[in-house]
């Protein structure tokens, strides 16, 4: 069994070509962070969160100060390169909402004990929030959408689906077809309005991207072999192709 360390806390979550993201585990009420000449500051309840510096250049190497409730770490960091050419479209997609979970990170050890909601469902309605604020043209959901199967977690997706501004398209994960779970997934997705394809072909301004279904019926396991030959159809006429599915791929001997 490999064991996955924890990030350091404070740690850098996420950039982008303007932006990053600090976040923090601890019951830290009082965050300060400093970037290049950019400031952001957060001050809130005790408990973990998070807090975003805007307006960074991009493709640029930095040095980010965080003071943390009075104690000072720095982290490195670098901003992505901006795409060349003329932006034709914005999209987003989320996966792994885990509706129903009240913990977060894969050990599952941040907590919050004295919340009213269910911290998954309020982070999955954010991010379609931020997702619309951002300009997405349409939000792709890749699986693991719930995380026992529970009732109540069909409802948030349900919440979920229905917050949604902009055209969402779902696929399958491996908790959605996880044993005794596969035709129940595929039924409430159905009641949704969101049938699931083994491949589902979306036209975007600019690129095609094909949502695919990688479950196998009764298990974690992922597979891609079965839409293989309609992926290299797909991608014949040579319009850029963009390939979105749940489970990760992997080179094997």
């Amino acid at each position: 069994m490999r064991v996955i360390p924890a990030p350091r806390s404070p740690a850098v979550f996420a950039t982008g070509t303007a932006d990053l993201q600090i976040v923090w585990t601890s019951s830290a009420s009082t965050v300060r962070i400093e970037a290049g000449d950019r400031q952001a500051e957060h001050d809130a309840p005790p408990g973990p969160g998070a807090i975003d510096l805007a307006g960074l250049d991009p493709a640029t190497a930095l040095e980010v100060t965080i003071e943390i409730d009075g104690r000072v770490v720095r982290r490195s960091a670098a901003t992505l390169a901006a795409p060349g050419g003329v932006e034709l479209d914005r999209f987003a997609t989320m996966n792994d909402l885990h509706l129903g979970l009240s913990t977060f990170g894969i050990t599952e050890r941040i907590r919050e004990p004295h919340a009213t909601d269910v911290t998954s469902l309020r982070c999955a309605l954010a991010a379609v929030d931020e997702a619309a604020a951002w300009g997405a043209g349409a939000v792709f959901l890749k699986g693991d959408l719930i995380h026992k199967g529970r009732r109540d977690e069909w409802q948030m997706l349900a919440e979920v689906v229905a917050a949604a501004p902009v055209p969402m398209h779902i696929t399958l994960g491996n908790h959605e077809a996880a044993p005794r779970r596969d035709p129940v997934s595929r039924a409430v997705l159905a009641d949704l309005g969101h049938t699931v394809e083994p491949v589902k072909v979306v036209e975007r301004p600019g690129l095609r991207i094909a949502l695919v279904d990688t479950t196998t019926s009764g298990s974690h396991r992922g597979r891609i072999h079965h839409v293989h030959d309609e992926l290299v159809d797909l991608v014949g006429d040579g319009r850029p192709t963009l390939v979105l599915h749940h489970h990760q791929m992997h080179t094997l001997p």
